[in-house]
């Protein structure tokens, strides 16, 4: 699954535009970024995993939010395994001396 970010996150890496690479096999380690779908809510969401006590927060990217509990209500889709991001907005297949 490939997801394209659409909002400032406070992990730097992951800025609008960003590629991400998901695994819906794998289940999520303290600190690994994860997509969550909470009941209710029409699209998925970006969020950082955390382990207190065997019990799962999500701490969202977006600046602004609180850490919640992760309940029932939400779905982990993925963990996210790999991103990518593309350094200029150009990225067409033109070589140096086709300027």
């Amino acid at each position: 699954m490939v997801n394209s970010t659409r909002n400032h996150f406070q992990c730097e890496n992951l800025a609008r535009g960003t590629a991400l690479i998901v695994d819906p096999t794998l289940l999520p380690l303290h600190r690994d970024y994860i997509i969550v779908h909470k009941e209710g809510q029409s699209v998925p969401s970006l969020k950082q995993a955390l382990f207190d006590e065997d019990q799962l927060y999500l701490k969202p990217v977006i600046n602004g939010y609180n850490i919640t509990l992760c309940t029932s209500d939400h779905k982990l889709l993925g963990v996210v395994v790999e991103y990518k991001k593309h350094l200029r907005k150009d990225i067409s297949a033109r070589g140096f001396n086709e300027r």
